[in-house]
């Protein structure tokens, strides 16, 4: 082939292939891959109990159980020491204080007990809220904990956990994610969809 050929070549392709033409493939592309991803970041798993519906990342799966609990997943150990968790609690308000009479002392009381029951138990906040049209206090708070897969020679990690308290009747529900502290921030888009998914409305009577 000679060189005026491919030259002439060349030239045919550029005037076929324009470079606008190039980028745009490129940028429908970025486009398609980020509209992928985003798709499998939210896919989601849904739990339901009484009259009490919340969604959650379809990859986390089942932890430990506890009396008060009706959800506890988490992201796999593969992600960190301490990675992000999310815990449902119902219990009756009255076991956390007889005399509060509002959400707020409700929250100062169930404060006191998670300090006593973690170690280096600090409250960074306490804020009133509203989740879904509904009063709620977020409590967010930071202790020293194990990581989640210790072995004799592991270093405490400094967890972040954020709880938000709504009453339902005479329970207080209970919705916490804790995760490693540094990886808090990053986990903050996926607390917002779990919490905007919480719906607590009329249960079926059966």
């Amino acid at each position: 082939m000679s060189t005026a050929t491919v030259r002439a070549r060349r030239f045919f392709l550029r005037e076929e292939e324009p470079e606008w033409l190039v980028w745009a493939v490129v940028i429908l592309l970025l486009a398609v891959g980020f509209a992928v991803r985003t798709a499998v970041i939210n896919r989601s798993a849904e739990f339901s109990a009484g009259n009490l519906t919340i969604r959650y990342p379809a990859d986390w799966a089942p932890l430990g159980a506890a009396d008060d609990v009706l959800l506890d997943v988490g992201e796999s150990f593969d992600a960190g020491l301490f990675p992000p968790r999310l815990t449902v609690r119902r219990t009756p308000a009255a076991e956390v204080s007889s005399s509060a009479r509002t959400l707020g002392d409700v929250a100062l009381m169930w404060a006191d007990r998670r300090a006593k029951d973690l170690l280096g138990y600090k409250v960074l906040s306490m804020e009133p809220m509203a989740l879904r049209g509904q009063d709620a206090v977020r409590v967010d708070y930071a202790y020293v904990a194990e990581p989640v897969m210790a072995s004799p020679n592991s270093i405490p990690v400094v967890a972040h956990g954020a709880d938000v308290l709504l009453r339902q009747g005479d329970d207080l529900l209970v919705v916490t994610l804790l995760t490693d502290a540094g990886a808090f921030d990053g986990v903050q888009g996926t607390w917002d969809r779990i919490l905007s998914s919480l719906d607590l409305g009329q249960e079926v009577a059966p």
